[in-house]
């Protein structure tokens, strides 16, 4: 009979006896750039996931873990695009409204982007612009700022607006703090300016609305559409000619811009032959299978990451494809990266998380919309676009979606070099004995020879390097810590 003990982070777990740390965990790092499910990096601890508790025979000492809610999809049948633009509209409104009850001073991080967009535009219907403060990232490099569009909502002169820079500064000074709070390897690029952001709100407000979820609710990712795009391209487009699209895409010269058309076409002419969880992992991986192996060559036999998304996706009771690929980004991408980066560098500061468009009322609305109404021709998040068309400005409706990433890629060329030298050295790496030195050295050599983009691939060694130094070759991470843990 196993034993439970509850608490509340990792990191307080990190000493009970039989813990150890997981190294093959690394392998979902290296695929997702987080750690899936109830997974962590130590053997002996999981987490309790999303929607689950655990029940305990009191006679017995015998626990299970339960599901208490299950996501279902379905179309609603016989409604008119029109009547469910107008109840998503209020579905989304009462939802924002009932979020701004709060007895502690609440603010609103602000990126822009439609969906932080739309929940200022529905907080000024019932509050005036001056009572909610708020705070932006302003990245310094321009294909990743989106002050331009913040710009549209908010101006710092007149509204009580915060801008925080981040830079490769800001970046390395706060590399070590920031994965102390969040406990496990992540190589998401908008922890440390989410860290910095809650920071500076911390000295204003206690509680934080955000737009983490609505990507995943109302379908705007890039795979949700290149999904759709890749049934076209495989049932149109002749095989030699897909061969040659290939070729020209890879012929295309490593452009480290955000969402560049040279990084675009390549993934997508290498994921769009795949199965469709595949492909779907595919275009957001950080490494290949075939590099994680010669990263990582003591884990040959693990089970590749995609064939736990495709058991998952196959099983599920709804046939379509894009609520089955909207189901694996939020059990997956949503509960197991964005959530928790979310609560992790908001709490470090004691803010309150709010988040509306997760709302249980949208997202059980949004999954029996019609996927024709989510995601229309070349248009994600149609239905909340056609709701809020009106009442968001109109370069905003207009815009692409975009999302909170650092530019490691470029500043790996330049301003982050010495620190990458130093964290990836053959020495440093060696020292682990997890990942081959050689092949790290050839992931850098070739990314700074511009012959393709590793920098998120970097970045993750570097976050995994700095996990290890703090957790598993020592406690530092308790210097780092201002909780009781």
């Amino acid at each position: 009979m196993g034993r439970i003990r509850d608490k509340g982070s990792v990191r307080s777990s990190r000493h009970l006896e039989g813990v150890r740390p997981r190294r093959a965990i690394s392998l979902f790092h290296f695929t997702l750039a987080y750690i899936p499910g109830a997974r962590t990096p130590f053997v002996g601890i999981k987490e309790i996931p999303g929607a689950h508790y655990i029940e305990v025979d009191l006679d017995t000492g015998k626990f299970d873990l339960v599901e208490y809610y299950k996501l279902r999809y379905g179309p609603i049948k016989g409604a008119s695009e029109e009547e469910l633009a107008r109840a998503l509209l209020e579905k989304m409104r009462d939802a924002v409204r009932r979020n701004l009850r709060s007895s502690a001073p609440l603010g609103l991080t602000f990126s822009g982007g439609f969906d932080t967009s739309s929940i200022l535009t529905l907080v000024r219907e019932v509050r005036r612009p001056e009572e909610i403060p708020t705070f932006s990232i302003v990245m310094e490099e321009p294909s990743f700022d989106e002050s331009r569009w913040q710009r549209l909502l908010v101006d710092p002169q007149i509204h009580p607006h915060h801008e925080i820079r981040v830079g490769p500064k800001e970046v390395e000074e706060n590399l070590e703090v920031t994965m102390a709070f969040m406990d496990e390897p992540s190589g998401d690029g908008a922890v440390i300016p989410f860290f910095l952001l809650a920071k500076e709100a911390r000295k204003k407000v206690r509680v934080l609305l955000s737009g983490e979820g609505g990507d995943e609710v109302f379908n705007a990712y890039e795979t949700h559409l290149a999904n759709k795009m890749r049934r076209l391209y495989l049932r149109f487009v002749p095989r030699p000619l897909r061969r040659l699209c290939y070729f020209v895409a890879h012929s295309l010269p490593c452009d480290y811009r955000k969402l560049s058309c040279d990084f675009l076409s390549k993934r997508f002419t290498e994921g769009a032959e795949l199965p469709v969880p595949e492909a779907h992992i595919y275009w957001r991986h950080v490494l290949t299978d075939e590099e994680k192996i010669l990263l990582m060559p003591g884990c040959k036999d693990i089970e590749p990451t995609h064939t736990i998304f495709a058991r998952v996706y196959e099983q599920l009771p709804f046939d379509d494809e894009l609520d089955r690929i909207s189901y694996l980004d939020i059990k997956f991408y949503f509960e197991g990266d964005l959530i928790v980066k979310n609560d992790r560098m908001l709490m470090a500061h004691s803010i309150e998380a709010r988040v509306p468009f997760i709302d249980r009322l949208i997202f059980e609305f949004m999954a029996r919309v019609p996927p024709n109404l989510r995601i229309r021709r070349l248009m994600r998040r149609y239905l909340q676009k056609v709701a809020m068309k009106d009442l968001v400005p109109k370069k905003t409706y207009r815009r692409g979606n975009m999302g909170l990433e650092m530019p490691h890629s470029i500043w790996f060329l330049g301003p982050l070099r010495n620190m990458a030298e130093r964290v990836l050295s053959m020495k440093n790496i060696e020292r682990i004995g997890i990942l081959d030195p050689s092949f790290v050295q050839h992931l850098f050599e070739a990314h700074l020879a511009k012959k393709r983009d590793y920098g998120r691939a970097l970045w993750c060694i570097i976050e995994l390097m700095t996990w290890f130094d703090l957790f598993v070759d020592s406690n530092r991470y308790k210097l780092f810590l201002t909780t009781g843990d």
